[in-house]
């Protein structure tokens, strides 16, 4: 009866008995056919979605499931995998994961197999008391000496330690301490792509000016500091990988540091910028020739990437420190010089302002 009346049929065209319906007019027999036809494929329609809208919501279902599956299991064999170690192949494997979380397929040579073991080089109990502990530090973590380079592009033995709260850099002979950077106020460290050994430590400090060291102790050093900064700081240290940097080497003085392939060397394109031609990991500065010579102007074309955007899908916990905690419709922010590797990359949450590697799979695209 509802059909009829909605067809807005006259009440004298029809009959309605117990159970049927009788039409009077043949043509009113008509035009309910070709409405019944006008509607079908609308009624197609709607079940089709309805279908295909369970379908996806299942599958969607499943494939949650077989990701959390996959990231328990995979949390499992390395828990398992961890308990079978001795204390010291923990740590080594610890270290590794974390320095490929950092630097894999950002720096060439970024593997270091060796046994760490922090501290290279012995700083005096008396330094320690009284320089040091003025500080607030308690605890040397890291120490060994490197080659440093400065604003002129000459090189010197400087002994490099790393304490619980902040950065030295002292004479190896007479201990006397050239500088010092408060790990608070320390904005980044930057790297080459090339398999060189440098690093570059930029203090935020504007009073304060930027440190180019070489060593092999390299890669364990960035993971060391990458720990005790993010301790101190409650926030990951800001890894940066670039070709061409520039270098506050005075407060109010800039240089414009340049890594190239080619011959071994500095070459110092005074008085503005310094061109490093970087070498196997296994190759020191020491061993160089450093090259004085009028100033060059560098013509490089750089081609830039943009930013990543990613829109959270799925709420996500962290389980591992460097991990980000994810919230449905959170904006992942991925820069050009993030690393992204096995369905992870690196990247910052604008709702928290938090930096670190997220799953892929619970975010999609959005720029």
């Amino acid at each position: 009866m509802k059909i009829i009346q909605s067809l807005g049929f006259k009440s004298d065209e029809y009959q309605t008995g117990n159970t049927k319906i009788f039409i009077k007019n043949p043509q009113t027999v008509f035009a309910l056919e070709e409405k019944r036809e006008q509607m079908i494929p609308g009624a197609v329609t709607k079940i089709q979605a309805r279908y295909r809208g369970y379908n996806v919501r299942v599958n969607f279902q499943k494939f949650k499931a077989a990701i959390l599956i996959q990231l328990a299991t995979r949390r499992f064999l390395r828990k398992l995998r961890l308990k079978r170690m001795t204390p010291e192949q923990k740590a080594r494997f610890i270290n590794q994961q974390l320095a490929a979380r950092l630097l894999e397929n950002r720096k060439q040579g970024w593997k270091d197999d060796r046994d760490w073991k922090g501290v290279y080089a012995q700083v005096p109990k008396e330094l320690q008391t009284k320089a040091f502990q003025k500080a607030g530090d308690t605890k040397v973590i890291f120490a060994a000496i490197m080659n440093r380079i400065n604003s002129g592009g000459k090189v010197a033995d400087r002994l490099l330690v790393l304490t619980d709260r902040s950065l030295y850099y002292l004479d190896p002979k007479s201990f006397a301490l050239k500088h010092r950077i408060d790990l608070k106020t320390l904005a980044s460290i930057m790297v080459s792509s090339k398999p060189d050994n440098y690093f570059i430590l930029k203090d935020g400090d504007q009073k304060g000016y930027d440190w180019i060291f070489e060593t092999t102790y390299r890669t364990e050093f960035i993971v060391t500091l990458y720990r005790i900064y993010r301790g101190v700081n409650g926030r990951p240290l800001q890894i940066e990988v670039s070709n061409k940097v520039e270098m506050r080497v005075k407060p109010k003085k800039m240089r414009t540091v340049t890594f190239e392939t080619g011959q071994p060397g500095l070459v110092v394109t005074s008085p503005a910028a310094i061109t490093i031609n970087s070498v196997k990991s296994n190759e020191a500065i020491n061993q160089q020739t450093v090259y004085l010579g009028p100033k060059v102007t560098l013509q490089t074309h750089v081609v830039k990437k943009k930013d990543k955007k990613y829109k959270v899908v799925f709420d996500y916990q962290a389980m591992e420190a460097d991990e980000l905690e994810l919230k449905t419709n959170d904006i992942v922010e991925v820069k050009p010089t993030d690393r992204s590797e096995g369905g992870w990359s690196s990247g910052t949450n604008t709702r928290t302002g938090q930096f670190g590697v997220f799953p892929l799979n619970y975010t999609e695209v959005v720029a």
